[in-house]
């Protein structure tokens, strides 16, 4: 699945995984050059694997729906980042248990986050007291039970997007002191930080939250 988003020409592909036993690994894997074969056989769980071959491969299909690349030049950055020698193009990856998801973004940086909302519901409150503000673990506790998971969610992805478009994580300077309001579910666009960030968050699957920067 795609969505675009409009002013930043930025375009979002997910794909729900099944569960993949090694055959299907090993056809994911053809399909794909040798170094990141040995990436991935680097990983020790197969979920690790398939998500990384699966995030791989989805990345090489937008490139191919986006900008018509067959053969576009992936290389990696100092950080280990695919990246494509066209500057003008840039790329996100983001995987989580059971979903893929990539970013293809023209004259502007992007940043992609994806996270299961089960994952997020078992952080632990240290986990949440070094990532989130007080402001926003205040909004989060003052929400109804049902809605908190969702609403953690949509602000770890935001932060996780916005730190990755910046190439410094969740540790980002620009993040510290600086509090996010929940954006609405679906595609409605979310508050900027500082910097003229245009942030949306959507939901690529009922048990998972994304958001794109």
């Amino acid at each position: 699945m795609a969505q675009v988003f409009g002013e930043a020409s930025v375009t979002v592909f997910w794909c729900a995984l099944p569960p993949a036993g090694e055959a299907e690994l090993a056809r994911l894997a053809r399909g794909l050059p040798r170094e990141e074969q040995a990436r991935a056989a680097r990983f020790r769980r197969q979920a690790d694997r398939q998500g990384h071959l699966a995030a791989q491969a989805l990345l090489r299909l937008a490139l191919r729906r986006r900008l018509g690349a067959r053969h576009a030049r992936l290389l990696r950055d100092a950080n280990g980042r695919p990246v494509l020698g066209d500057a003008a193009t840039a790329l996100s990856l983001s995987h989580a248990e059971g979903l893929v998801a990539c970013a293809v973004a023209q004259g502007a940086a992007v940043g992609l986050d994806v996270e299961s909302l089960a994952a997020c519901a078992a952080h632990r409150p240290e986990q949440l007291a070094a990532v989130l503000p007080a402001a926003e673990r205040a909004m989060i506790a003052a929400a109804p039970p049902e809605r908190r998971v969702a609403l953690l969610a949509r602000l770890w992805t935001l932060r996780e997007a916005v730190g990755k478009a910046l190439g410094t994580g969740l540790g980002a300077p620009e993040l510290r002191g600086c509090t996010l309001q929940a954006a609405p579910p679906g595609f409605g666009l979310g508050p900027v930080p500082p910097g003229a960030w245009e942030l949306r968050c959507f939901a690529p699957a009922p048990t998972h939250c994304g958001a794109v920067a």
